[in-house]
């Protein structure tokens, strides 16, 4: 089935942009309240601190949202399913979460064509269970993750780490720190990264390799 190329435009979203407005303006009042209170009754250093990094928070929050766009939703031209967007003026990429489509845009969406090429990292795969085989080109060297026809003769340790939880164990089974190997090219050092937030995933620059791994290791 051919994705469908027609774009779709990013609506702005005005209730939601309203409820963030205030939320901002609530944590810029608290943070104010805090630094006049830390004066009036000498809560010192850490009073003013606190303080400030909330009124910093609220109105570079407020300021952020104003000048990349605020908030609005954008509908997959695939399957129609909507999905809410930040920062509307900022170019994202974005898998629908009804049929898995990568889209791309800013104002405006589209489905990424064959062939594309990320600045970083971007495009995910479950990690496979049990091991994983990465694409070879004909001469038995490893394609590049990063879309380069130069392949890759080595491969080198990646790392992947889960955030922690403040105030949390995590329990024994659960890895903090995961290491495999990929292919790899001094010239091309950042074209696959390896996450353990929320689960195990891996990300690549070329959507034409994401696809191929994810098919040679059925893990789509």
């Amino acid at each position: 089935m051919t994705t469908p190329s027609t774009p779709s435009n990013v609506r702005f979203d005005p209730e939601k942009a309203k409820k963030m407005t205030v939320y901002f303006a609530v944590v810029s009042a608290l943070g104010a309240a805090v630094i006049v209170l830390s004066a009036v009754l000498g809560w010192g250093f850490m009073g003013f601190m606190g303080g400030g990094v909330l009124l910093i928070g609220g109105v570079g929050g407020f300021a952020g949202m104003k000048a990349t766009g605020g908030v609005g939703k954008v509908t997959c031209p695939n399957c129609q399913t909507t999905t809410e967007v930040m920062q509307l003026n900022v170019h994202r990429y974005l898998a629908c979460p009804g049929c898995k489509t990568w889209l791309e845009g800013s104002t405006s969406m589209k489905p990424v064509e064959a062939g594309h090429i990320a600045p970083k990292p971007t495009f995910t795969v479950p990690l496979p269970e049990g091991g994983v085989m990465w694409p070879k080109a004909a001469d038995g060297s490893y394609l590049n993750p990063s879309g380069s026809p130069r392949t890759c003769t080595d491969l080198m340790e990646i790392e992947g780490r889960r955030t922690p939880v403040i105030g949390m164990a995590a329990p024994v089974r659960i890895s903090r720190v995961l290491k495999l190997e990929a292919p790899y090219r001094k010239d091309d050092p950042d074209a696959v990264w390896l996450s353990l937030d929320p689960v195990p995933t891996l990300a690549f620059r070329s959507f034409d390799y994401a696809r191929a791994f994810a098919e040679l290791n059925d893990a789509a």
